[in-house]
């Protein structure tokens, strides 16, 4: 079935009161049942549904038949959507939207300054506008008349859109520069399962220790710095590549050429790669918004060294290693002395499982986002009812 031709799925659960406003849910996401944003998903649109406000979610595609039904009976009504984003998947959406009213909508994964997103709440279409901001990169450098106009749209946007939610300090900052005032931005971090990643018993006794990468075969995810920082000591270590992209092949070519057997195991259950993880490696090149990779694996109590970049550092803090992105030399050198002494890594790995247990639970960030949402929502239901 075509996703403009998609119908909404609609739950036979519980219903809002007619004179509330709803929240809509707005993903460029295709769950698949079992990751970190499935389960995030789930849990607020379940959790807004049991406090009485109608709740609908649409996705980029319908997903697992397991998780449509998980969300169905907690009352939240399912639709998917062509993306990305354009004037044809909007037009659609603003249909569906006009039949409604009070809405809140709530934007995942889409541009922070998306033009049919503004102009939804800019005409009414919507009663509140909340972007939440998830997406890596920085701001390009433009300069001059450039920059004045970059910050002319921010101040704009920050006019329209009701709230931001920036998953980091780095990409509150980045909208800030971008001209949107700061009283429009809230920092939720984003969190995981911690309990599904715990080591299940005392580090296992291997002859050598094992160092992770996880995440997409691209040049941005920097696995070439991981490798170059590799071939001088292939020996020490059981060297673990996890993901695919459009790189994959090439890394792997790469691999051979210096001398490094990384086994390239494709997308592996994670919670299983970490717990069987001694380091674990981001050597990204790009601006990361957050780094759940970097959390994952701390909440398995692995040593983690991550790059500069973006949001990485402030999400490992104290408890990791932070090197400079693309310096293959400098990442050698502390992959030297990390699979030198298992001392170092129990003693960065009990700090990170500490920091990820305390700071970055899926619970912590699900009832941030309720709140967040739910204050929208009692905004617009006031405004309504006036």
């Amino acid at each position: 079935m075509r996703a403009d031709d998609s119908p909404d799925f609609r739950p036979p659960g519980r219903a809002a009161r007619s004179d509330q406003a709803r929240l809509a849910i707005l993903a460029d996401f295709t769950p698949q049942g079992d990751r970190t944003f499935d389960h995030f998903f789930a849990r607020l649109a379940g959790a807004i549904a049991s406090r009485g406000w109608g709740v609908e979610v649409t996705f980029a595609a319908p997903g697992p038949e397991p998780y449509r039904n998980e969300l169905q009976r907690e009352g939240v009504e399912l639709a998917w959507l062509r993306f990305p984003f354009g004037t044809r998947s909007a037009t659609e959406l603003a249909g569906r939207l006009l039949r409604r009213r009070g809405v809140v909508l709530q934007a995942h994964f889409l541009g922070s300054f998306e033009p049919r997103l503004l102009a939804f709440r800019a005409t009414g279409l919507v009663r509140k506008l909340q972007v939440v901001d998830h997406l890596s990169g920085d701001l390009r450098p433009l300069g001059g008349a450039g920059e004045v106009v970059r910050r002319m749209r921010g101040r704009v946007a920050g006019a329209v859109v009701d709230e931001y939610v920036a998953v980091s300090r780095f990409v509150a900052d980045r909208i800030a520069r971008a001209g949107v005032p700061a009283r429009r931005v809230r920092i939720i971090e984003n969190g995981i399962p911690v309990e599904r990643y715990a080591p299940t018993g005392p580090p296992a006794l291997r002859e050598r220790p094992c160092v992770v990468f996880a995440g997409q075969l691209i040049p941005e995810k920097g696995v070439h710095v991981l490798l170059e920082a590799a071939r001088t000591m292939p020996a020490a270590a059981d060297w673990v590549i996890a993901g695919a992209g459009r790189h994959g092949s090439e890394l792997e070519a790469l691999a051979r050429r210096l001398g490094v057997p990384a086994r390239f195991v494709g997308h592996v259950n994670s919670a299983a790669l970490f717990r069987g993880a001694d380091v674990v490696v981001v050597p990204s090149l790009w601006e990361e918004a957050f780094g759940l990779v970097a959390v994952e694996g701390m909440a398995a109590g692995a040593a983690v060294v991550v790059s500069d970049a973006g949001g990485l550092p402030e999400v490992v803090g104290e408890t990791g290693v932070v090197v400079p992105r693309g310096d293959a030399v400098a990442l050698r050198a502390v992959l030297e002395r990390l699979l030198h002494s298992s001392s170092e890594r129990a003693r960065l790995g009990a700090a990170a499982l500490r920091r990820a247990a305390s700071r970055f639970t899926l619970e912590r960030m699900v009832s941030e986002h309720v709140d967040a949402a739910e204050k929208l929502l009692r905004e617009a239901s006031v405004r309504r009812a006036g």
